[in-house]
């Protein structure tokens, strides 16, 4: 799991493919302050934005920095802000 600085988008990197998510601060906040009682395994549905499906092999973080994320994905680049 790579975050970017701020905090606001992560890639979850898995053996054949990744995810580019989103986390929605503002949605785990106001669960939280709200005392709803959370189970283990479930979480936050929220919490997450799935905004991209990568079903390539990610062979290397380059850089994470604001909320542009450079990836090397097999043998191309792509870029995901």
């Amino acid at each position: 799991m790579y975050w970017n600085e701020d905090g606001q988008s992560l890639i979850l990197a898995l053996e054949e493919n990744a995810y580019l998510l989103k986390c929605n601060q503002q949605e785990i906040h106001e669960t939280l302050m709200k005392g709803v009682k959370l189970e283990e395994e479930e979480g936050i549905p929220e919490a997450f934005e799935l905004i991209q499906e990568i079903n390539e092999q990610v062979k290397l973080i380059i850089t994470l920095f604001c909320i542009r994320l450079n990836l090397v994905i097999g043998l191309g680049n792509a870029s995901f802000t």
